[in-house]
């Protein structure tokens, strides 16, 4: 798995293919937002007494990718303006392939924990899936059955800041790419 770190940067990348050239705080928020949305099962683990209990289920499938997007989409429609809404008519796709990424990232993550993978295709699938290639490390976020203070301590490890050291070398050259391609002068 990923870090959030990674997870946040990969969907700022995507964010910033946003056709407008004003990138709001509001908007950032919800690029963020969308690429560590996924990890919010770890609530109901914490919840239910195991933070890693629901980890990787539903919540990392295309299903909830879609989903989500079908919410952002709800959301707008319901609490904005049909004007307002029109100027936000980008947000549930994006916020979808943002989700996406967050999924992709941890399928291309290493992972050593049973069962392997992630439940790519539920509802249709209860099956885990893996990528073949590992091409992140892996993000440790608590040994099974660990308490908040578990998570804590293994989500400021040696190991984990070396991965998010990493995750940095990779996505922010790629979000300083987009940013430069988005508000550069056009030449004449």
């Amino acid at each position: 798995m990923c870090s959030p770190v990674g997870h946040s940067l990969a969907a700022l990348v995507i964010g910033t293919t946003k056709k407008s050239n004003r990138l709001t705080l509001n908007y950032l928020v919800f690029c963020i937002f969308s690429g560590v949305v996924a990890d919010l099962d770890f609530l109901i683990g914490w919840y239910m007494g195991d933070l890693n209990g629901y980890h990787r289920l539903g919540s990392h499938s295309v299903f909830a990718a879609i989903l989500y997007g079908l919410v952002v989409y709800g959301i707008i429609r319901f609490f904005k303006r049909p004007e307002e809404a029109e100027k936000l008519s980008s947000w549930p796709f994006l916020g979808g392939l943002m989700y996406l990424s967050h999924i992709v990232l941890d399928w291309l993550a290493e992972d050593n924990s049973e069962p392997v993978g992630l439940q790519l295709l539920w509802p249709l699938s209860d099956q885990f899936m893996a990528s073949p290639v590992s091409l992140f490390p892996r993000f440790v976020h608590e040994a099974e059955g660990a308490d908040i203070l578990g998570m804590f301590a293994d989500l400021f490890s040696r190991h984990n800041f070396s991965v998010m050291i990493l995750e940095l070398v990779i996505f922010l050259p790629l979000l300083l790419l987009m940013l430069w391609r988005k508000f550069r002068t056009p030449r004449q």
